[in-house]
């Protein structure tokens, strides 16, 4: 294909995609709208607390935000944060507040297609990304699963969503080599880690791993017996310490399976 009608079929594709999810966000609405069930369980908890703190911003309150941000113990605060605007924008058009909460979830839906096919045209420029880039997208507009989490107060689509904006962040850090990409990267790796700790910790260890495996001979060398050091002694310490490394242990457990 020459490259006009690449430019073309890109374009056609993203149009189409675009369409169609956000066809399917607008749908989800709608039902949730036209609902008269509140939500339970995690995604009554995830409306509360993100409506709490919109309440604190919203009435200059911001002692009181920052310590109801503080209380949230069972999930990480991140995702008040990216319900703020959604809130706010619900009270002014007059939507309750579970379905403004909805809306987080309905706009990462319209929105992760797009990020798919970005990520796809960006590793290939040819017709191999744009049939990857649309296979991608039409999985993921036909998942059932997701279409379900379109629906609810959780974490999972934000999750996602902020997990292909830290891949295409630190894959334009990698590609431009400056410290504000790389700075860039960062924030939303940290934004996506406090959304979600086993989302942030699977991406960190990715990332780290790539960075790793990138270094010489002498710098992994290097690594490992700075590692040596850091842990070794550990196991050689007193019963106190060797517990405390227990408990740090488990601890990282139960965040990669939240």
């Amino acid at each position: 294909m020459k490259p006009c009608y690449l430019r073309v079929a890109r374009v056609v594709i993203t149009l189409a995609v675009g369409v169609l999810s956000s066809a399917v966000a607008i749908h989800s609405f709608m039902v949730v709208h036209d609902s008269d069930r509140l939500p339970v369980c995690d995604a009554a908890k995830n409306g509360f607390e993100s409506h709490r703190f919109a309440l604190d911003i919203c009435h200059g309150r911001p002692v009181e935000a920052l310590r109801h941000l503080n209380e949230q113990g069972q999930w990480p605060f991140a995702y008040s944060l990216l319900q703020f605007p959604f809130l706010v924008a619900g009270e002014w058009t007059g939507l309750s507040s579970f379905t403004s909460a909805s809306l987080l979830s309905g706009a990462c839906f319209a929105v992760i297609p797009l990020l798919l096919l970005s990520i796809a045209f960006s590793a290939d420029c040819g017709w191999r990304g744009i049939f990857a880039g649309a296979l991608a997208a039409g999985i993921f507009l036909t998942s059932p699963v997701f279409r379900l989490y379109a629906l609810l107060i959780m974490r999972e689509l934000p999750g996602v969503a902020l997990t292909l904006s830290s891949f295409m962040a630190y894959s334009r850090a990698r590609r431009i080599g400056s410290c504000g990409a790389y700075c860039l990267a960062s924030v939303v790796a940290l934004l996506l880690f406090f959304l979600k700790y086993n989302y942030g910790l699977i991406w960190i260890v990715s990332v780290v791993v790539v960075e790793v495996a990138e270094l010489s001979v002498t710098s992994r060398r290097r690594l490992l017996d700075w590692l040596k050091g850091l842990v070794l002694p550990l196991g050689r310490g007193s019963l106190f310490t060797r517990v405390r490394c227990v408990g740090l242990t488990i601890y990282v457990g139960l965040l990669v399976t939240c």
